[in-house]
């Protein structure tokens, strides 16, 4: 019988692969999950469309909601589940699909818990908004919207480990599936909830939430499909096998998590300073050309990082130092030369772009989003190299340092320069892009340093050691299954 090409892996032991091979390998990983991250992004992005014609209170109401619930929820989430991606890919490799299921598990009844206990704090976010200082009317459709969004809170929560657990077995094509079905249908579902039904801001809530939950049902139905493909990775609930290497999980996932959203919050303070500029609306919809640019490219450079930490991962757990490096030197590489597609792109279209987001009547903000873009490109190849340097220090189980550093590049360096150059300065736009550029050069050159530095056969030494420790505490029932 054919092999289905939803279930057949992609991270089978190859160590007479050439490098040509080995990249084709970890391209074929990463594009079905950077088809995923642009149609998450897109579903925001469309909504917002929908949105922006009912009235402009609305649109800031939604906009203003979504990334509070990105930044308190879903890159919590999503940062979390990270844990399952360095931790399943060095079982894979090692051969353990079981620890690769019950880790799984694990990771279902942590963010489960996590998305409780969120759920439960956004119903505070019209009070903590008006103590912000937030406009008490957007604070409140900001919250309502919010609150409407905690379906989808949990429809993510319960995907995350989904995608995780097959991107660790090099499974990757049922995520492309599952994210277009959802994007083809969110079209017509923001017209039904929004204008036929006449919901208005909380139909475009409503539009997100069948959104994530088509997204879930269908990578769901696809796993249970190729059941049998799962099998020995899809062993019985067993509790205590489940806990086994629980501080583990949690500490990567720990670290992860604050990592993304030490970096997500960073913009949003760019956006907050940008307030306080002269011409703010200039400013500000200038920096949001250049930014949303910026994130929207962000989405390979994640997806290819996934795709890279997945192969570390996995070549650790095979005990294969060698494997582990070049599958890196692989990963820096294509991040080198995405990041060059990337910059020649923002290039050539640096005048046309901006009027995807901007009125053409609009000529200063035309003008400086076409400045900020000429600087965004040439900050392509930074990124696309640091966000590849941390994937690699994530698959080697190294969180900790991508946090640290992380830290380090955008509080004590980008955020004030951004307030000296933009603020202090008066360099505007300029001043407060270019800390953010400062912090990603910093970023870069840190991790750079920390992956050159690696010692790759202690990173396969710690594996092992790891592996030994949970099987001298693992329950008898488990070692025998």
């Amino acid at each position: 019988m054919a092999p289905d090409p939803l279930s057949e892996p992609l991270l089978e032991p190859s160590p007479d692969a050439s490098w040509r091979q080995l990249s084709k390998q970890q391209l074929q990983l990463a594009l079905p999950i950077i088809g995923m991250n642009v149609v998450q992004l897109l579903l925001v992005l469309m909504s917002a469309a929908f949105v922006g014609h009912i009235g402009a209170l609305e649109l800031a109401s939604a906009q203003l909601a979504a990334s509070l619930a990105n930044v308190t929820g879903h890159y919590i989430l999503q940062g979390t589940a990270l844990g399952l991606e360095t931790l399943g890919g060095q079982a894979v490799g090692a051969g353990q699909y079981r620890d690769l299921g019950y880790l799984t598990q694990f990771c279902f009844l942590v963010l489960t818990i996590l998305a409780i206990m969120i759920s439960l704090s956004w119903t505070l976010a019209e009070r903590a908004l008006i103590v912000l200082g937030q406009d008490k009317l957007l604070a409140a459709y900001a919250a309502r919207y919010m609150q409407l969004l905690i379906p989808s809170l949990f429809a993510n929560a319960w995907t995350q480990p989904l995608v995780k657990f097959l991107q660790s077995q090099g499974v990757t094509s049922p995520l492309m599936w599952a994210s277009c079905v959802p994007l083809i249908l969110h079209i017509p579902s923001n017209w039904f909830f929004i204008f036929h039904l006449n919901w208005g801001l909380d139909g475009a809530a409503i539009a997100t939430d069948v959104a994530y939950v088509i997204m879930l049902l269908m990578l769901t139905s696809l796993v249970l499909w190729n059941r049998r493909a799962y099998e020995r990775a899809l062993p019985p609930l067993d509790f205590s096998a489940m806990f086994k290497g629980w501080g583990t999980f949690l500490k990567l996932g720990f670290f992860s998590a604050t990592m993304m959203c030490l970096e997500f919050v960073s913009f949003d303070l760019i956006y907050l300073m940008g307030g306080l500029l002269p011409d703010p609306y200039t400013q500000v919809s200038a920096l949001s050309v250049a930014l949303n640019t910026a994130w929207l490219f962000a989405t390979g450079y994640i997806g290819l990082g996934a795709a890279t930490s997945t192969c570390v991962a996995t070549e650790l757990g095979r005990g294969s130092a060698r494997g582990a490096r070049k599958a890196a030197l692989i990963g820096q590489s294509l991040a080198l030369a995405f990041g060059l597609c990337t910059m020649t792109f923002s290039l050539i279209v640096h005048k046309q772009w901006p009027l995807l987001f901007v009125n053409k009547r609009e000529h200063e903000v035309l003008a400086l989003s076409s400045s900020l873009m000429v600087i965004a490109s040439f900050m392509a190849i930074t990124d696309a190299f640091q966000n590849n340097c941390g994937a690699i220090l994530r698959g080697c189980g190294r969180q900790m340092v991508g946090t640290v550093v992380a830290l380090i590049s955008y509080y004590l360096v980008g955020v004030p320069a951004s307030v000296i150059m933009g603020l202090v300065w008066k360099w505007g736009a300029w001043g407060l892009f270019g800390g953010f550029i400062l912090a990603t050069v910093s970023q870069t050159l840190i991790l750079s340093v920390a992956v050159a530095c690696t010692d790759w056969s202690k990173r396969v030494d710690l594996v092992e050691e790891e592996r030994t420790r949970k099987r001298a505490t693992a329950p008898a029932s488990t070692l025998l299954g």
